[in-house]
């Protein structure tokens, strides 16, 4: 529930914030180029992570697809959010739907 009220309280920010900004500075570019240079900072292995939650997929299916322990999914969640700069799991999913709702994830990772 959280969620979906962060999402919207953000998605709303956005569309107000895009209705204020000319249009030779598109609001994805500026808003995630820092993002961008922090993901790029993810190792190999979490980066193969992070590319498996923009494809959709779940803590679950990535355990079974690269065949790790619930401990290791954690741990390496925890990596991720710390160095992309993320409070949590909801921050870090918001996060994601933005990037797909901005046609960003080929730019990541």
């Amino acid at each position: 529930m959280r969620f979906r009220l962060y999402y919207f309280l953000f998605a709303m920010a956005v569309k107000h914030m895009r209705g204020r900004r000319a249009p030779d500075k598109p609001f994805p570019n500026d808003v995630f180029h820092d993002y961008e240079k922090r993901v790029s900072g993810l190792t190999p292995f979490e980066a193969t992570i992070f590319q498996c939650y923009l494809n959709g997929m779940d803590a679950k299916a990535i355990m079974s697809k690269l065949f790790i322990t619930k401990n290791a999914i954690k741990a390496h969640n925890e990596h991720i959010y710390a160095k992309v700069g993320v409070a949590g799991k909801e921050a870090f999913m918001l996060y994601i739907e933005l990037i797909k709702m901005n046609g960003l994830a080929d730019r990541l990772v």
